[in-house]
């Protein structure tokens, strides 16, 4: 069963160019994010030291920085998708004033939600994908965050945080 996707897009619109560059810009947002899992090691090695037998040690009364600030700007990248979203919405609307003219096939339809529809659809959906990205990719990070961190390492909001989950 394929699903018709054309229905939710302007007449003649090459939808396939536009799902591309949302995917590409999905990706490098991703991507971008992993920043935060380089920060986050560069972190956690501080916390240790070597000794002179070659051995690693936990330093004693080292605490890992706030989650907050190995965020940082990880998720940056998503905040351009909303951004393209704006772009895509006044493409559409301009892609039915262009060539053809099927604004005015739009303006006849008995259905008055089909304009708008094809308009929003897709980059309603994509703003929508992006806040779902960000929320899936920070509880990840706070889960590597919280299971990868030394338990005498973890600052105290972490702790009660971590404690409240587990009791």
């Amino acid at each position: 069963m394929k699903y018709d996707l054309d229905r939710y897009a302007p007449m003649g619109f090459p939808l396939m160019q536009e799902l591309k560059i949302f995917a590409w810009f999905f990706g490098i947002s991703i991507l971008y994010s992993f920043g935060f899992l380089l920060r986050y090691l560069d972190a956690r090695e501080e916390l240790f030291e070597f000794t002179l037998a070659g051995k690693k040690v936990l330093i004693a009364g080292a605490i890992m920085p706030e989650m907050s600030s190995l965020i940082g700007n990880a998720f940056y990248g998503f905040f351009l998708i909303p951004l393209l979203a704006i772009a895509g919405i006044i493409y559409h609307h301009l892609f039915h004033k262009q060539g053809s003219k099927s604004i005015y096939l739009m303006k006849r339809l008995p259905n008055p939600w089909e304009f708008p529809k094809r308009c929003l659809t897709f980059p309603l959906l994509a703003i929508f994908l992006s806040i779902i990205a960000v929320l899936i990719l920070y509880l990840l990070y706070y889960c590597i965050y919280l299971c990868f961190t030394p338990k005498a390492c973890l600052p105290t909001a972490s702790l009660t945080i971590l404690r409240s989950v587990l009791l």
